[in-house]
């Protein structure tokens, strides 16, 4: 079932003269030039999409719009999610390569790949314990070297862990989305993760 527009969030929208008063824009893509006409940012999708008059499938009249990110959820890495997540899949190939062996680039690539096939029971007590989530990721490196303790914690970011990230985002997701609110959230795993680290 559809939600009605009662109950669909409406994102900030920017007050425009004329006939684009009335348009459902994101205020980053809209500006007025100096002649005061309104210039809009878009996508080449959603450009061709327009040219045809079609609406863009991902566009906020659709009503997809969730509202902004809340802090406690933005900038969670791959671990970070999975550790939160009601159900996870059975196994995430993250692949990590060290490209100042081929660029003069000063930062690391991750791909991520999530096999979906089994998907795990529902949790009724998170984050998962470091065990369930280090038996479920399997991390390949391409390099010629197999890269040091050091090089992981500067430049594996989809591996990283942070205690009170975890903590934070559980608490809001608890509070705040309603599949969440039996969740029982167990400090003690929690206290056992790393300020901030990568896991085993």
């Amino acid at each position: 079932m559809f939600p009605s527009h009662r109950d669909v969030v409406r994102p900030p929208v920017p007050v425009l003269p004329g006939a684009a008063h009335d348009l459902l824009l994101d205020p980053l893509g809209v500006r007025v030039d100096a002649n005061g006409e309104v210039v809009l940012s878009m996508c080449s999708v959603c450009k061709r999409d327009l040219s045809k008059s079609k609406l863009p499938r991902l566009a906020l009249a659709n009503n997809n719009y969730l509202g902004p990110v809340p802090a406690e959820l933005h900038d969670l890495t791959v671990v970070e999610e999975a550790m939160i997540a009601l159900c996870r899949p059975k196994t995430c190939i993250v692949q990590l390569s060290d490209p100042q062996e081929t660029a003069p680039i000063s930062h690391a690539t991750a791909n991520l790949r999530s096999k979906n096939y089994s998907i795990g029971p529902i949790a009724t007590c998170l984050p998962a314990s470091t065990e369930d989530i280090t038996t479920m990721i399997c991390v390949l490196f391409v390099g010629s070297t197999p890269p040091t303790a050091e090089w992981m914690q500067t430049h594996a970011k989809p591996l990283l862990v942070r205690r009170e990230k975890v903590r934070a985002a559980l608490q809001w997701l608890k509070r705040n989305n309603h599949h969440y609110r039996h969740i029982q959230i167990d400090d003690i795993v929690i206290n056992n993760l790393p300020v901030s680290g990568i896991l085993p």
